[in-house]
């Protein structure tokens, strides 16, 4: 099941082919005319909320319940109106999608430098380092963990626009495929990491090579600025059984630019849940972004003799850059210069 969140109220909708599905209406439909309830649209408030951060919160009924609303209302229904007139069905070309955040307090945790490929193409051909890429891997094993924060506040949705920031020459993408936590999690085990993994989404980590200093205390700069994530276009719940078999790419204007999947990372999603909740509580719709692979304007360019990258593949006011994968979607937005 694809979950959106999408309109002017920012509620939650259920994408199937060309059309968004009002899963709060859906639902209230569905016991009006199913189960005989005599408030309908008060149960369905309780068990499919239509704002995201409760419908997460709902579990596992919310879920099942939304499923059996949607094919009830595609196979059954007479027509498409909910209990009170409500328009429960939405072409998708129709409305706005927005980042599928639980809250604008939700946390996105990113993982940096996760695949080995990417290190390692960048090491031999930016830093002229004599390195294997089971080398690379290794000393990555061995650093441990790191990353970084993605301010939410500054993340959007599908089809928009993101602003090239003034203070950079050298904005770069990365396609990330990341999991969105289900319940509270705190000093979880990666042995049961996979019981919190409620959804998969796409993160699009937009960089400043040129501001990336990403040593400690620092603001990361490089790494948050307006439209410096984008999220989307839903999550995909359900459908997804191997956090570490999800394929992901890259189009630039069309042009394929990366090609990876979360088998390849170095550390696994569950290791970076468990890492993460030591003595920290994560919410329900946190999210954990899992890094990205090799194909990046920063390891891929060409230098020059004083190390400087040639800018070709770097991106440009006009530029569309497209993240997908197949088993999630695609995440699409247009470079723009500043006003």
């Amino acid at each position: 099941m694809k979950v959106a969140v999408y309109g002017p109220y920012q509620r939650v909708g259920i994408v199937e082919n060309d059309q968004v599905i009002d899963a709060n209406y859906a639902v209230a439909k569905y016991n009006a005319e199913k189960t005989d309830e005599p408030l309908p649209s008060a149960m369905a408030s309780a068990i499919a909320p239509s704002q995201l951060s409760e419908f997460i919160a709902s579990g596992q009924r919310a879920i099942e319940t939304t499923q059996k609303a949607v094919e009830y209302l595609s196979k059954q229904a007479q027509d498409q109106q909910g209990p009170h007139g409500e328009t429960v069905v939405h072409t998708l070309a129709s409305v706005q999608l927005h980042p599928p955040l639980a809250t604008r307090a939700t946390r996105i945790m990113a993982a940096g430098g996760n695949y080995a490929e990417h290190l390692y193409r960048t090491r031999r051909f930016r830093f002229n380092e004599e390195v294997t890429l089971d080398q690379v891997k290794q000393d990555m094993r061995n650093r441990g963990f790191w990353g970084f924060w993605k301010m939410t506040q500054h993340t959007v949705g599908p089809d928009a626009d993101v602003t090239f920031p003034e203070r950079s020459n050298l904005l770069d993408y990365e396609s990330e495929v990341a999991v969105v936590l289900g319940k509270p999690a705190k000093d979880v085990s990666s042995s049961k990491a996979n019981d919190y993994f409620w959804g998969y989404t796409m993160h699009n980590d937009w960089s400043l090579r040129d501001q990336q200093d990403l040593t400690p205390y620092n603001f990361t700069f490089g790494k948050n600025f307006d439209g410096s994530s984008s999220l989307g276009p839903w999550i995909v719940v359900g459908e997804i059984k191997d956090a570490q078999d999800v394929p992901f790419g890259t189009r630039v204007n069309g042009d394929q630019r990366q090609e990876g999947s979360t088998k390849d990372m170095v550390f696994s999603f569950a290791e970076y849940l468990q890492y993460l909740t030591q003595d920290i509580t994560l919410a329900p719709g946190d999210v954990i972004s899992g890094g990205t692979c090799h194909g990046t304007a920063m390891d891929s360019s060409e230098y020059d003799a004083d190390g400087k990258p040639k800018p070709g593949l770097y991106l440009k006011p006009g530029d569309v850059v497209e993240i997908y994968s197949p088993m999630i979607g695609t995440l699409r937005n247009r470079i723009v210069a500043k006003n």
